[in-house]
């Protein structure tokens, strides 16, 4: 008989995930090979990454975060606001400690109301890749923010992929293209670990002005 493991799949603004307690729950080693069986859409359950929550003395839970593609992943913003939404139910509790990659955070609980805070640099750093101006910021992951240009609309999975990987991003990063209409910020954000274009990014969210 194979094993079983219990998950709950979640979303935040449309950025799904697939998640597991490791909290009470006897968990399978996640190696690049399980990862991406759970995260494929068509043979799979379908997400963009795996969220773990884990104990750890000080805090409420340890968010690990792994990437559809096996990766681990940086700080993530959506999945966070769903892991705490999902200790919260689980502990009773309103307001919660946890930890993530890039330190520690607070979340609150308010109905269907998830707030998390968020690390960030203070302000990015302004530069160019592939001839492109826009600005490197760290949110928790980091993140290349620059502007959306209308032509590119259609194909921002290319265009994505290819900034992701310069080298002037020791770790790679995350593409937020912005563009402002009516004094709001339109944002799409191409997703490396997904490497595709995701529905939302909470860190991206942040990165942008």
């Amino acid at each position: 008989m194979e094993n079983k493991v219990k998950f709950i799949k979640m979303h935040g603004t449309e950025n799904d995930f697939v998640l597991f307690n490791g909290m009470s729950e006897p968990l399978p080693e996640f190696d690049e090979k399980i990862v991406r069986k759970f995260c494929d859409r068509r043979a799979g359950v379908g997400a963009d990454g795996i969220l773990i929550i884990m104990e750890k003395p000080g805090y409420d839970f340890h968010l690990r975060y792994l990437n559809a593609d096996g990766s681990e992943g940086g700080m993530c913003g959506n999945g966070a606001m769903c892991a705490v939404k999902f200790a919260s139910d689980l502990l009773n509790k309103s307001e919660l400690k946890f930890s993530a990659s890039d330190g520690g955070h607070r979340g609150w609980v308010n109905n269907d109301l998830v707030r998390i805070t968020i690390s960030a640099d203070a302000e990015g750093n302004n530069c160019t890749v592939d001839g492109r101006d826009g600005y490197f910021i760290d949110t928790g992951s980091p993140h290349f923010v620059t502007e959306l240009i209308e032509a590119e609309e259609d194909d921002l999975k290319t265009v994505g992929r290819k900034i992701r990987y310069d080298r002037l991003f020791e770790n790679g990063a995350n593409v937020d293209f912005l563009k402002i209409m009516d004094n709001k910020y339109f944002v799409r954000t191409y997703e490396r670990g997904v490497e595709n274009e995701t529905n939302s990014c909470g860190t991206g969210a942040v990165a942008v002005p």
